[in-house]
């Protein structure tokens, strides 16, 4: 006779990581306004579940936008992406990838921002043993720097600068193209941010330089 055997109770932690997973996609759909009934259901439990884990609604949409700083799954996107034929090609895989991020990343941040100024009067002061969300996001972008710091050695050869000065360079152009206020279908393509990356926006060489006026003497 088979054993009957249960599957084994998930821990309050664990529990709180599964809810907020389930809440990021709804929290980039709806914003703040997404309710507790729609996460109950995408997290596959009872919305009474939600608050033995968290407090309340507040601290389960922060706890689900903090997971957009946790690169790891970031990195093994850029990590699986297959080797480029060329350098041209390796950046624009990585521009198409991050670009979509970056998107993600956007929706997240503007929803957190209009929870906080929703709730500015209510809301508790920030824990003090909770890095701020500063913090968080440098180490998010040093962990994605040194990734595709990574991906790009293999060209250094073809750059004019080491790999991770190209790296940076791409994170801070396609991490902050779509700061709030300008429209997410705007006319910066793959393809333009690409040659902008590589090749600079010159229409030629430029014979000299340094600003106009300077000397060597």
């Amino acid at each position: 006779m088979a054993e009957n055997r249960r599957a084994r109770p998930m821990n309050r932690d664990d529990r709180r990581a599964a809810i907020a997973e389930a809440t990021v996609p709804l929290l980039e759909q709806f914003g703040s306004t997404v309710t507790t009934r729609q996460i109950a259901e995408a997290a596959g439990v009872a919305e009474g579940t939600l608050f033995k884990a968290f407090d309340d609604k507040r601290e389960l949409l922060m706890a689900a936008a903090s997971r957009v700083f946790d690169t790891s799954a970031a990195i093994a996107e850029i990590e699986a992406l297959p080797t480029g034929t060329d350098l041209t090609a390796e950046v624009r895989a990585v521009v198409e990838l991050l670009n979509a991020t970056a998107r993600r990343v956007r929706r997240i941040m503007i929803a957190v921002h209009a929870l906080a100024v929703a709730e500015s009067g209510d809301a508790p002061p920030p824990r003090p043993h909770r890095p701020p969300a500063r913090d968080a996001r440098s180490r998010a972008l040093q962990e994605l720097n040194d990734a595709l710091t990574r991906r790009f050695d293999p060209f250094r050869a073809d750059l004019r600068f080491p790999p991770q000065v190209l790296a940076r360079l791409l994170l801070s152009t396609v991490m902050g193209r779509v700061p709030p206020g300008m429209p997410e279908d705007d006319d910066l393509s793959v393809d333009l941010l690409v040659d902008v990356l590589l090749h600079g926006t010159a229409a030629a060489p430029l014979s000299d330089p340094r600003p106009h006026g300077s000397s060597t003497c």
